[in-house]
This record gives C-alpha cells, structure tokens and sequence, in this order.
C-alpha cells in the first residue's frame, strides 16, 4: 500500500485564522492516513533550505502526493534543460491544490502564474463563476466551504459565559454610498444598478453579484462578466464593513466585545469593549467565554471558519443568511439568521439569550459536526485528487 503524502504551505501570520485553520486540516488529512507535513512560512524570513528540502521529499516520494497552498501563492519551479523556469507541479506530476479563504478575484496576479497540474476549490459556491470569466483551467475545480474542529467536549455553559455579544473583524471606515459611488473608476452608467444592489444588503438573500447582475438586466445593460464580478468584489468589500458597523450601532444592552481593527466609531449606548488588532488565538479564548458570536460575511452557500469555530466552542451564532447553514437556522439549533433590518438585531439578540440556550447550541454542534468539520474537508480533497492518480 502506498498511501497518499501531502505537503501543506501557509503563511504565519499575527491575526488572520489561517495557520490554524491549516494545521486543523493537516489533523485531519493524518487521520484519514495521509502523512502530512507543513510549511508555516514567515514572509519576511523565508526558510529556503527547509522549503527546498521538504519539497524534495515530497519529489522523491514513490507514491501519490500532493501540494496544498491558499489563494495560489506557492510557486515552487525548477529549470528546464534550455533554462527556463518549470513548475514542479507539471514537471514531478504533483497536484498543487489551491484552497481560496476568500473571493479568488483578490488573487488574480498569483493565478497567472499558476501551473498545468492544479486543482482549485473555493469557500463559497458563487466563485465558481470567476473560473469560466476570466478562462482559468484547471483539473479540478471544487466549492470547498470552511470548516471547523471537532466539537470540543469541555465548554462553559451560557450561564457562566460573562460575554453576553462577540464581534470578531476588521470594521473599515467607509464614505456614504454616494461619496464611495463617485470614487468608484466604472463606468457611469452602471453606477445606478451598483447603488441598487448595495441598498439591497439586509433585503437580499443573495449574493452582491447576483443583485447586480439583477439590477444590471433592469437597467437594460447586458452582461459582462469580467466586468462585472469585479464591480461586485468591490461592492461586496463596502458592504461588508457597512453592515458590521451597522449591527454594532443598533446593539442597546448586554456586555459586547469587539475584536478587530476598527476604524469606525463605535456606538456608546451599549457597553462595548474593542479589544483591537487580535490574534485568532486570543479569539478563540473570547469564544469560549461568549454566549452569542456574530458573523458578517460575504458568502450565500459557504460559511465562514468562524461559525464552525464558535460551536466548536459552543458559543451559539447569529450569521449572515447562506443555504449551506438553513437547516440549523431554521431549527435554531445553536445558529439564527440576521434580520432582515439591523434595528431588529437585538430583539434576536434577546430572542437567543432568553431561550434555552445551551440545548440549541449542543444541537448546532451536533449538526456540524456530522458535516462540517475538517475531516469532512479532507475527505472530499481527497476524493478530487483520486481520479488525478
């Protein structure tokens, strides 16, 4: 039996989630028998030697082996016989698997240098429209959402979580919506159906492409795609840090954490605690000690790492709408949808606290973790790399 081997290549960051996210996978790659070894790497100080090393024994490996980096940033070649630069990818057949945190469009720079012998997957199902926009091939492209860890067994119950509301991100200052329209370089005849999709933020379903594609076809303009998703990739940034800005200012009672960079001000009617820039370390120490985290996010069929992440630790989450959370969420198990108005947001906040909490979340952690953890994760990378071999 030769069983599969893997290298995984991230980078080591101060407060960005995914060096731990990485070394959940690599867990959970070696519990489905995969020998797993990692390159946590420092951009500032690269470790040459090790990564040249590491990458010769994954090149000398008789068996199947694999590559896994995030948003195509790996670029590891070798020099053909006339001197030209070879990816290894294409030269040693060692799939390099790309996993997107985030909207490849962010990425593109890094994806035209991507090799042959590449497989791709992304955090939510609508990206997967980038791919055929800007004729991007690969051999496998897959919706891979976030994940989490197992469930951990040793949790504080609501009662003795002094935290009543967390907020985990970054909060931007943004202009009014006319002032960020005017600074916006399309054209302007599109700028109407730009400020419709984004008016349509708490009302929408959606995602911020789809309500422009929406608005555009009112409007009688018709599609562009290139065009179009990168219109979208910036709405979707402004929408973001509205909306997180928005809760927080509807937010009257309880005790609130707000962990992050934060630009904008924060209201003062509640008692809100900003913590700053934060490791995901210490945010998941603030987890642990929250009867209720709030999750802003882009992503209509994928989820955020931080929902899995504060069940897991069983902290009950109040998310932005994606189908792939509608079963919990329609139960309430340990999940609940924002409201269609931010005004309404405490009213859910109040809804939650007052109920039964600690069974709705055990319910949430049960419903993950029988689909969305990171073993679930490892298995379907796997499944996309069999045919590969």
């Amino acid at each position: 039996m030769k069983r599969f081997q893997c290298l995984m290549v991230t980078t080591l960051t101060l407060r960005a989630s995914i060096d731990t996210m990485f070394c959940d996978l690599a867990d959970a790659l070696r519990r489905a028998g995969v020998h797993t070894r990692m390159l946590i790497d420092v951009p500032q100080a690269p470790n040459l030697p090790l990564a040249h090393g590491l990458v010769g024994d994954l090149r000398d490996y008789d068996g199947p082996r694999f590559l896994i980096d995030t948003n195509a940033k790996s670029h590891f070649n070798v020099q053909t016989a006339d001197g030209r630069p070879l990816s290894i990818h294409d030269a040693w057949n060692i799939p390099r698997v790309t996993i997107f945190e985030s909207n490849p469009i962010h990425h593109v720079s890094h994806l035209a240098q991507s090799p042959q012998n590449a497989v791709f997957t992304v955090v939510d199902a609508s990206h997967l429209r980038f791919f055929d926009a800007f004729a991007i091939t690969a051999r496998a492209i897959d919706f891979l959402p976030h994940a989490g860890p197992p469930p951990l067994q040793d949790i504080l119950p609501a009662a003795d979580r002094p935290i009543d509301v967390l907020f985990i991100g970054n909060i931007k200052h943004e202009p009014p919506l006319a002032a960020w329209l005017d600074g916006q370089p399309c054209a302007p005849e599109l700028k109407p159906a730009l400020r419709h999709a984004i008016e349509q933020r708490w009302e929408s379903q959606g995602d911020i492409g789809a309500s422009l594609a929406s608005a555009l076809a009112a409007e009688g303009i018709a599609p562009e795609p290139r065009r179009d998703l990168t219109i979208a990739c910036a709405a979707e940034g402004y929408v973001n840090n509205v909306k997180r800005l928005e809760l927080l200012q509807s937010i009257r009672a309880g005790r609130v954490v707000v962990c992050g960079e934060v630009e904008a001000t924060l209201p003062e009617a509640a008692p809100v605690t900003a913590t700053g820039p934060t490791g995901f370390v210490k945010c998941l120490q603030l987890m642990d000690n929250a009867k209720l985290l709030l999750n802003v996010m882009p992503f209509r069929s994928g989820a955020h790492e931080r929902v899995f992440y504060g069940l897991s630790r069983g902290a009950y989450v109040v998310s932005d709408y994606s189908t792939l959370l509608d079963l919990p969420a329609a139960d309430g198990a340990g999940i609940s949808f924002l409201p269609r108005e931010p005004d309404l947001l405490d009213d859910v906040i109040a809804d939650v606290l007052s109920s039964r909490i600690d069974e709705r979340v055990a319910a949430g952690r049960a419903w993950y973790a029988e689909r969305h953890t990171w073993d679930h994760r490892a298995r379907q990378i796997l499944a996309l790399l069999g045919p590969l071999f």
